[in-house]
């Protein structure tokens, strides 16, 4: 199976509805499962956060012993800043938290998690890493193909930091196959950096 990490660009945004996912799927026909696990608008921390490569962590938080939605403050556990869910939750939904499975909302500019099941509350400490639905099911993907770094800026002086967040989503994954595309708009350096 191939697996397909991105933002909107993986997602098909700019293609009249047509992903290219959607595209490999057609020429590839029967030979391969395509799964589409873009996202828009987000970042490459944002994305290894929801791949596994670079885990979201969360701030200390009570998980209530019922339901209810709780607030939550979700970072990289490289420190940097992610912000899954804003355009969609592939990946991510269903997650675990401290062995509690449950959902990650994004409502009135905050966070919320909600367990599916009652049972007793958690004391949840600061660093906790969320456990996502992609880091379980599409560790083991056959092949990897990774598109991130529209939403991040990219220039000569930054795609270094762009590039190790790839090589985590690399190296979390269990295959040796894997595709990285370049950017659309960062020019030749930009595009050679990531080629090497």
């Amino acid at each position: 199976n191939i697996v397909c990490w991105g933002d909107s660009l993986t997602s098909g945004s700019g293609g009249n509805g047509t992903s290219f996912p959607f595209v490999l799927k057609y020429l590839t026909g029967s030979l391969y499962e395509i799964t589409n696990l873009g996202v828009g608008g987000e970042n490459t921390s944002t994305i290894a956060g929801r791949q596994g490569g670079i885990p979201f962590v969360v701030d200390e938080f009570t998980i209530p012993n019922n339901t209810i939605s709780v607030e939550i403050s979700i970072s990289g556990k490289d420190g940097n800043t992610v912000r899954p869910a804003l355009q969609g939750t592939k990946g991510l939904n269903p997650c675990s938290i401290d062995g509690i499975e449950g959902n990650i909302t994004y409502e009135n500019s905050k966070y919320y998690f909600t367990r599916m099941v009652s049972g007793e509350s958690i004391e949840v400490t600061k660093e906790t890493e969320i456990i996502t639905s992609g880091m379980e099911k599409y560790r083991d993907a056959d092949i990897l193909i990774i598109w991130t770094g529209q939403n991040d800026g990219a220039t000569t002086s930054n795609i270094s930091n762009i590039i190790e967040k790839q090589k985590k989503m690399v190296e979390y994954s269990n295959t040796e196959n894997y595709l990285v595309i370049s950017l659309l708009y960062a020019g030749d350096e930009v595009n050679n950096a990531m080629a090497e």
